[in-house]
């Protein structure tokens, strides 16, 4: 065991089922270079939605002025380490903004393939630059890492530079939703209330959102419009499909309007359907629509799709039942579980240890997340009596965007 190892068990839960702390401590501090007033920011973007959404949502919540860097990858670039290098050999840089000095003082990152290059960044400038890695992708392993924010549910190996959040972050704010409530939309304005929005993911590898889910989806929702009175409004993303846009939609019926998905032109805009709703339904596998659904202050149900059945390959797989032996034995897990009373100290550390390096990835558990908005009152099961009351707006974007402000003395 190495003594970074036993300074990344600082943040341990100390009992279960106790939540980890949410202290962070950094040293050295940060610090900006003399004759500048802000610290020169740089945001690292890929071509996922989600990561760009963590990252665009927590510089903008800071304030500061800053520089995109919006990069293309090489197709052959496909990695499975966890303990992301420094590199930025996957680049197709002759198709991605330069990377030259002056260097930054800070850079923002989320998704693996951005991490390696924030990581090179950092090289380059001696240290100097710090690195706030957001998101489960890339901020598994913390060598390099000046701050990593990931959300309790992702069960990553505790440290003391890695924050711990409920959610993930977002670009939601209420000035946003104010300017998308003016501007209004002609397919919302004359519904008859309440206007149920409900927002749709799609298939992971862990969920399931087929044809014949989607339909008793469409059916679910038609019952409650009927049952309030209300009319809804389906926003479907890039993951849930033609076919299973279209049950959707058969089996709703009249009772609402189907959006799909599209890139850039939407007869309702996404944020106008978030400020204009008077109750927002979530399908639970969507981590980033589900924190997006909590930054507003309207009343929050959460639709669960099922799970995948285990395939009998991965039932008898034996590295996967010791990856789940040592989740159940280390200090990551959130879910409860049946441990041995006899799993000491020396024990977790030991299991601790090969997730903090990287050797096994902690699987998400979206069902955490669920519990967690259950029971701060911000989410509700959608099949039970809904309570229509609004409630505090919930975007932890805000608490982060003030640790990095204090990390520079900028508060």
């Amino acid at each position: 065991m190495t003594n970074s190892l036993g300074d990344s068990l600082v943040g341990k839960k100390k009992a279960e089922g106790k939540e980890e702390h949410q202290k962070v401590a950094v040293s050295p501090p940060w610090s900006i270079p003399s004759g500048q007033t802000l610290p020169r920011t740089w945001v690292l973007l890929d071509d996922r939605p989600g990561n760009s959404t963590q990252s665009v949502g927590l510089v903008d919540c800071l304030g500061w002025p800053y520089e995109k860097k919006q990069f293309t990858f090489l197709s052959s670039f496909s990695s499975k380490s966890w303990n992301v290098p420094q590199t930025i050999s996957h680049v197709d840089l002759a198709n991605s903004p330069s990377l030259s000095p002056p260097w930054p003082d800070l850079v923002i990152a989320a998704g693996q393939r951005t991490a390696p290059v924030a990581k090179w960044i950092k090289h380059q400038s001696h240290g100097q630059t710090r690195v706030v890695q957001l998101g489960r992708k890339g901020g598994l392993v913390m060598d390099q890492l000046d701050l990593a924010v990931t959300p309790r549910y992702c069960q990553m190996p505790p440290h003391p530079n890695r924050l711990v959040t409920t959610t993930s972050l977002n670009r939601i704010t209420p000035d946003k939703l104010r300017k998308a409530a003016q501007e209004g939309s002609r397919v919302m304005q004359d519904a008859p209330r309440p206007r149920i929005v409900c927002l749709v993911g799609g298939a992971t590898p862990r969920y399931q959102l087929d044809v014949s889910i989607a339909r008793q989806m469409g059916a679910d929702l038609e019952r409650y419009a009927k049952e309030t009175g209300g009319r809804v409004f389906v926003l479907t993303s890039r993951r849930t499909g033609e076919a299973a846009a279209k049950a959707l939609k058969d089996n709703l019926g009249r009772a609402g309007q189907v959006f799909a998905w599209h890139p850039h032109e939407n007869a309702l805009p996404y944020l106008t359907a978030l400020a204009l709703a008077d109750v927002i339904v979530v399908t639970g596998e969507s981590e980033a629509m589900l924190a997006e659904a909590a930054a507003t202050d309207k009343p929050m149900c959460i639709y669960p799709l099922p799970k995948r059945p285990s395939t009998f390959i991965q039932t008898i797989n034996p590295v996967a039942y010791i990856k789940g032996w040592l989740l159940n034995h280390s200090y990551l897990s959130v879910a409860d579980q049946h441990v041995s009373v006899i799993t000491t100290s020396r024990i977790k550390d030991m299991c601790t240890w090969f997730f903090a390096r990287g050797y096994f990835q902690p699987p998400r558990r979206l069902e955490v997340l669920h519990e967690d908005l259950y029971s701060r009152g911000i989410a509700q099961v959608f099949e039970n009596p809904l309570k229509t009351q609004n409630r505090k707006a919930f975007n932890e974007t805000f608490r982060v965007a003030d640790y990095i402000r204090s990390c520079f003395g900028c508060v």
